[in-house]
């Protein structure tokens, strides 16, 4: 517990720090806004070095920033994971939006060629940004480091300030972006809850043993998000508070569940909305003592089953003719209140559900997100199909993905072929029912008015 109070001190000293720093620059400069910039996404990447929390910097600055670079010495970033990381930051900006203030334009440095920035790749991720709620970008860097660590890295034009492909698609882009305005991400049906003592707790329960993964907890969300995304439900990354927005919401490894959190779930579910859990459930309270209830503590009642045991026995479950893949071993409970909607191959309930006032609770006594982003197995994509298709707001062809977004004026569809293949397909949602062409690795934009 020590260890979780300096990480929740760490993230509540930042933002005082910045709040010093930006009065003592407003007595200077009072007509510049003033930017928080970070890397990536404090939920998506997992970069847990960073003591930051980006949701309170938002209300210390102007302007919250991030810096995205998706092709590093490892590798290129999938397309999910860049999804997640330009909507967690769009989640902590208050869902006012974000600006870009680092795009990776090239290589990182002279030695580092697996990181070359393809034009498309450029074009791509810039408009993942923009159509996730980014409202401008800057590329960095413009012409290549002539000296340091990073010589001869990054880079819009060469070293001798020639053009280059990257060049001609940032003038695009220009275009593209006076062309549409400002948008926004339409908001979801469906939100994944993100607590950052959750991770903080699983964090410390795991360290000791060192061959445990230390990031099941922001696995999990990215988990979901991925499953969701890939079910054609796109889901917004929302914390507790923003529930009532919703229709459904996922509770993936929420471990800490005390009372005001029970109440507030309580109340959703009373109100008509679903909760989604799996995983560890409310295990723990806030200053991490075992909850008498488990799972779930004070919401247990409305999960309505009881914690036998666990096991790493095999978690696959047959759910409506499906059999899904479970992760991570399982839970063994018993059926107080609930309804078993499936079960593991000896019996046992794998998955709940109760329905309570006018919503449900549906549990899955296995690591089901957290699996999927490990695994990506198809099974798990379609369960998450049958489970939320209620609250899909849009069709697309597949292998074609689609973000909704509104301007003043407009809604408006971006449609990404990552394919290396040209694709005709057919976009179908409350605004759109178009077919579409959509070139090899290229974005396509429709605007309302183009039906």
């Amino acid at each position: 517990m020590p260890e979780a109070d300096y990480a929740a001190f760490r993230k509540a000293a930042i933002p005082r720090f910045l709040k010093n720093w930006c009065e003592a620059v407003r007595k200077i400069d009072s007509k510049h806004y003033l930017i928080a910039d970070n890397i990536a996404s404090m939920i998506c990447k997992g970069d847990y070095d960073r003591p930051q929390d980006e949701f309170s910097l938002k209300d210390v600055v102007d302007e919250i920033g991030m810096s995205f670079y998706s092709k590093g010495d490892d590798g290129l970033y999938p397309v999910n994971k860049r999804w997640c990381i330009f909507d967690g930051f769009y989640a902590a900006s208050k869902r006012e939006g974000y600006l870009i203030s680092e795009m990776q334009t090239h290589t990182k440095a002279m030695f580092n060629p697996m990181t070359a920035v393809e034009p498309y790749e450029l074009k791509q991720w810039s408009l993942e940004g923009i159509s996730s709620g980014a409202k401008s970008l800057i590329y960095w860097m413009w012409r290549p480091f002539t000296k340091g660590l990073q010589t001869l890295g990054r880079g819009l034009v060469d070293y001798k300030n020639r053009s280059t492909p990257r060049l001609e698609v940032a003038k695009e882009l220009s275009g593209i972006i006076n062309n549409i305005g400002g948008v926004k991400p339409i908001k979801s049906r469906v939100g994944i809850v993100y607590n950052d003592k959750c991770e903080d707790f699983q964090r410390m329960y795991t360290k000791a043993y060192s061959l445990i993964d230390q990031e099941i907890y922001v696995r999990s969300v990215q988990g979901a998000y991925e499953a969701m995304l890939d079910a054609d439900i796109h889901a917004d990354l929302i914390k507790l508070e923003e529930i009532e927005n919703y229709d459904a919401v996922i509770l993936t490894n929420h471990l800490i569940i005390d009372k005001e959190t029970a109440d507030k779930l309580k109340k959703f579910v009373n109100n008509g909305g679903l909760v989604v859990c799996d995983g560890r459930t409310g295990i723990v309270d806030y200053e991490s003592m075992l909850n008498k209830e488990l799972p779930g503590g004070e919401f247990n009642e409305y999960i309505g089953v009881e914690f036998i045991d666990t096991d790493d026995k095999n978690a696959e479950f047959n759910y409506n003719g499906v059999k899904v893949k479970g992760y991570y071993g399982r839970d063994v409970v018993k059926t107080i209140s609930a309804e078993c909607k499936a079960t593991f191959g000896d019996g046992n309930c794998a998955v709940s559900e109760k329905k309570v006032g006018k919503g449900r609770v549906v549990n899955i006594n296995t690591h089901l997100w957290y699996g999927y982003e490990k695994t990506n197995d198809a099974s798990v994509k379609e369960f998450a199909n049958m489970l939320f298709d209620e609250y899909r707001q849009m069709e697309i062809t597949y292998p074609l993905k689609a973000r909704l977004c509104q301007n003043e004026e407009k809604d408006i569809a971006f449609i990404f072929n990552y394919t290396d293949k040209e694709i005709s397909g057919h976009i179908k949602s409350e605004t759109f029912d178009k077919d579409v062409f959509v070139k090899a690795n290229d974005v396509m934009i429709l605007k309302k008015d183009s039906i």
